[in-house]
């Protein structure tokens, strides 16, 4: 029976432990859990340790977290760098210029601003195009399969020279055209150059080569 009874006494005992054994950081908590232990000093988040966003002041250069969802970035002056949620709750990047603050800064205030939209590179490479003598037309195709017609800004490397495309070639003494270089078509999979020859022009009996540089823009949506 002693025994019984002293079993007894110490599962009491430690079912009474059990229940006072909370998390020893609950300040803050909304309901603390039973049974969890908290030996870290210092968490790794505010926001584990209080029911709203914690705003972190700073005096000085460095980062702003603020109540409303966003991290600032402040150069001591302003608040130069923004990531968070604007004032119609979408989710932005955006950095100002020197002189101005990134969550008042108009448009053309701001370096950048991920709400506008803005043209990325999809894909570059180079081609060679030849038109061979005494032929008026020659073209070359590059095989891009993006799925869509993109954008497209092209340079010619014509004797270490880098022209912006299209390229007109103009007589010197007629003041005709004798060549043209440029893009001919862009499809959804394909972009094509060609260079145009008129006959009886002066580059029209001789062979040219140009090693064309291309970049295909792809514009970002809202």
């Amino acid at each position: 029976m002693r025994k019984l009874i002293l079993i007894l006494i110490v599962l009491t005992l430690g079912v009474m432990m059990s229940l006072w054994d909370v998390d020893k950081n609950s300040n803050n908590r909304i309901s603390p859990q039973l049974n969890q232990s908290d030996q870290i000093v210092q968490r790794v988040s505010n926001a584990t340790t209080s029911v709203n966003p914690v705003t972190d002041a700073t005096t000085t250069s460095g980062f702003l977290k603020t109540a409303n969802g966003q991290i600032l970035g402040n150069n001591g002056t302003n608040n130069v760098g923004l990531f968070g949620f604007d004032d119609t709750g979408t989710m932005v990047v955006k950095v100002a210029k020197p002189g101005y603050d990134a969550n008042s800064a108009t448009n053309d205030q701001l370096i950048f601003n991920s709400a506008q939209n803005t043209f990325k590179i999809a894909l570059t490479d180079t081609v060679v195009l030849t038109r061979d003598a005494s032929d008026s037309f020659n073209g070359v195709s590059y095989q891009h399969n993006l799925g869509f017609k993109p954008v497209c800004i092209a340079f010619i490397d014509y004797g270490g020279i880098t022209l912006p495309m299209p390229k007109l070639y103009f007589n010197g003494t007629s003041g005709i055209l004798d060549e043209q270089v440029q893009i001919q078509d862009i499809s959804t999979s394909v972009i094509t150059f060609d260079a145009t020859a008129p006959t009886g022009g002066s580059r029209y009996a001789s062979a040219q080569t140009y090693t064309i540089r291309f970049y295909l823009l792809q514009e970002t949506a809202n």
